[in-house]
């Protein structure tokens, strides 16, 4: 019997234009209504994520979240962090020394505020930032910051994809590294996924893994296939995540999300 239901966000609940359809909204309340705790797992922050939680109801002081790909798992009306991990100082200067060989638009993440360097509007126009606010900054101010919940290189699917085959060994072994769009490159702090976050709150709610389903479409959900006994990929997900899933549903633009809970929840 399923108990918890973790869900990505982009590319999996929301559609293309960054919305959620009425097929999934109401087979996300009806799940709830048998007892299954939902899990938004998004590499958003909490503000990013707010106005979501709000629309599906899970924004109480019973319901939690995880945010910045496991780098954070708070009460889902955000009065209380329950697990956090940060990128130090040191952390950030070694990220930026290797990124700023690049030209790609370098984004560090701190609480509620995104900096900017290098910002190219092609990529801050994308659907997903909107109406986000960005605060510009020199690389010298950003590697003055005491601290990232984590740091984004965004640019070209396939400069992104050259890149990542130039990243140094000792860059690989320190921090987790993970693709969460074709055009996103993220740097978190070691062993920071969505997949420990989950396995943080199996043990506050006493859920094994064979209770547990996850729904995703990006390198940075693999990590929640780990501990889950029933993984779903959306018909939209890169192969390696097709790969790994036991059931491939609907595409984000078709409720895919509702399709899974339906197959699996509702039988």
């Amino acid at each position: 019997m399923i108990k918890l239901i973790a869900i990505d966000l982009d590319g999996t609940l929301l559609d293309d234009n960054k919305e959620i359809s009425q097929d999934n909204k109401i087979a996300i309340q009806k799940a709830k209504t048998y007892g299954i705790k939902i899990i938004i797992a998004s590499g958003r922050p909490y503000f990013r994520v707010k106005e979501i939680l709000q629309q599906l109801d899970l924004n109480h002081n019973t319901d939690y979240v995880i945010t910045y790909n496991g780098g954070c798992i708070l009460i889902g009306d955000n009065s209380e962090i329950i697990y956090e991990q940060r990128l130090s100082n040191q952390n950030i200067c070694e990220i930026i020394n290797f990124l700023e060989k690049y030209n790609g638009d370098i984004y560090l993440y701190c609480q509620d505020q995104i900096f900017s360097l290098n910002q190219d509007l092609k990529i801050a126009n994308l659907k997903i930032f909107n109406q986000v606010h960005f605060e510009k900054r020199t690389i010298v101010e950003l590697k003055k910051m005491d601290y990232a919940n984590k740091i984004i290189l965004a640019d070209e699917e396939k400069t992104i994809d050259e890149i990542q085959t130039k990243i140094p060994l000792e860059l690989n072994n320190q921090y987790n590294i993970v693709r969460s769009t074709p055009y996103f490159l993220e740097f978190l702090p070691n062993y920071v996924s969505k997949g420990n976050a989950i396995k943080i709150l199996t043990q506050i709610l006493n859920i094994d893994t064979d209770e547990i389903m996850v729904i995703g479409d990006e390198e940075n959900d693999l990590s929640m296939f780990c501990c889950a006994k029933i993984k779903v990929a959306m018909k939209n997900a890169n192969l390696q995540i097709k790969k790994r899933a036991n059931f491939i549903t609907e595409s984000n633009n078709n409720s895919g999300v509702a399709r899974a809970i339906e197959k699996f929840v509702f039988k």
